[in-house]
């Protein structure tokens, strides 16, 4: 009995999954049958036709334009081995490429131009490939509803990331961008110095004085002189524009002849603020600073110091860089002369050391030491480099940085005081 009733259920478990089976069979010779009439429909058709055909497939919504996600998964089932990160970044500039009307969206006449471009570019007609492509376009990958989900989410940040670099190419093509780079560059050598740009800044802001012209242009330096050249190229400049417009609020386009206007004018400078913007790089340390910036030698300790990467030397974080070049002090005398560090040369009072900051240091640093920045880099970095920060030192330097803030915060508030009665 009970061997009867096993046999049937093995029977009737058989009988299931050839069913199943069958049915698979009859599903993909359906599937077949139908590849093979769109494949006979498409063999009549032309290849404007076929573009459209290509069009409306990857329009998965139907609404007449293509949107990056449908332009990305539209790729991605054309080359299903490109990664997801290459596959994105290649959706985003055939949109670059051919988003003529900058909308974010390809029309059918963008979206010819687009394949057009891509058979080109794989050495291939598309007259020969277009059944392959439509083919290829009406199968869903394996995972298509999770990477047209990522597709989706990543949709605004890359329309975004798209309409930035349109506006960047729209600002370095712009004559007025041109024109306020030649007032920039006062001896036309298709460069702008430091002494360039403090007095441009200082054109554009003519109620500055000349010592917040000069800070500006350390910052501008800092952040926008990639090559560490202590000069600005016309790349950098446009950059450097850039910034200044999104901070404010504003577009280039929208401001532009303004800016052309007050960077043309006469020099205004008056009284104290008399002496002539070339003169800033030699006023005080400036030009031995902006020496010592230029070094890339500085920026590699700087990144060493900056253990947490988060662009800032924290007090605990200079407490530990100077460790590296006073090894023979106790772990108090170091915080101390952080401390004494932080007061000095923390100019924007945020109680962390940034690059400007922090090249102002090292070379007053050296220069108290009796030592050329120049010559002790090399050993600088070597020291921070393989330099171990004992865990017990850190951990009592992460308890005690927030009182130390605060008192380094109170004599700051002091020594504002005693500045102000004088």
């Amino acid at each position: 009995m009970e061997r009867a009733k096993a046999i049937r259920t093995a029977v009737g478990e058989t009988k299931n999954k050839l069913d199943k089976k069958l049915k698979e069979t009859q599903l993909a010779v359906e599937i077949m049958k139908a590849k093979l009439d769109l494949l006979a429909d498409l063999a009549e058709r032309s290849d404007t036709e076929k573009i459209d055909i290509l069009f409306d497939v990857w329009d998965s919504d139907s609404d007449g334009q293509i949107s990056f996600s449908e332009l990305a998964l539209g790729m991605r089932r054309f080359d299903p081995v490109c990664s997801l990160p290459d596959n994105t970044k290649a959706a985003m500039i055939a949109m670059l490429s051919h988003d003529d009307n900058r909308n974010q969206h390809l029309d059918r006449k963008e979206f010819a131009d687009f394949i057009e471009d891509l058979t080109d570019s794989l050495g291939v007609e598309f007259h020969d490939v277009a059944e392959l492509m439509i083919l290829q376009s009406t199968e869903k990958l394996l995972n298509e509803e999770y990477e047209s989900a990522v597709f989706s989410l990543v949709e605004p940040l890359a329309e975004a990331q798209i309409v930035d670099i349109e506006e960047e190419f729209d600002n370095i093509t712009d004559e007025r961008m041109m024109k306020l780079f030649d007032l920039f560059d006062r001896n036309h050598d298709g460069e702008i110095q430091f002494s360039e740009v403090a007095y441009g800044l200082k054109k554009l802001n003519p109620t500055a004085s000349l010592e917040e012209a000069r800070s500006a242009a350390v910052e501008c330096m800092l952040a926008f002189d990639e090559d560490y050249n202590r000069t600005l190229s016309y790349p950098e400049f446009c950059i450097f524009i850039r910034r200044i417009m999104y901070l404010g609020g504003l577009k280039f386009s929208d401001v532009a002849d303004t800016l052309l206007t007050m960077a043309s004018e006469s020099s205004t400078f008056v009284g104290e603020d008399k002496e002539t913007a070339e003169d800033i790089e030699k006023h005080g340390d400036t030009e031995n600073m902006l020496e010592t910036l230029a070094d890339r030698r500085l920026h590699l300790i700087f990144d060493l110091w900056d253990t947490d990467g988060n662009g800032t030397i924290s007090f605990s974080e200079l407490c530990l860089g100077l460790r590296s070049l006073q090894t023979g002090q106790k772990i108090e005398e170091t915080a101390a002369d952080a401390a004494c560090a932080m007061l000095a040369f923390d100019e924007d009072r945020d109680q962390t050391i940034d690059r400007a900051e922090f090249a102002d240091f090292i070379y007053r640093f050296c220069n108290v030491s009796g030592h050329d920045f120049d010559k002790v880099a090399d050993e600088l970095v070597l020291v921070a480099a393989i330099k171990e920060d004992k865990p017990e030192e850190v951990e009592a330097l992460k308890k005690a940085e927030s009182a130390v803030l605060q008192s380094i915060k109170d004599g700051e508030e002091k020594l504002s005081k005693l500045q102000v009665s004088a």
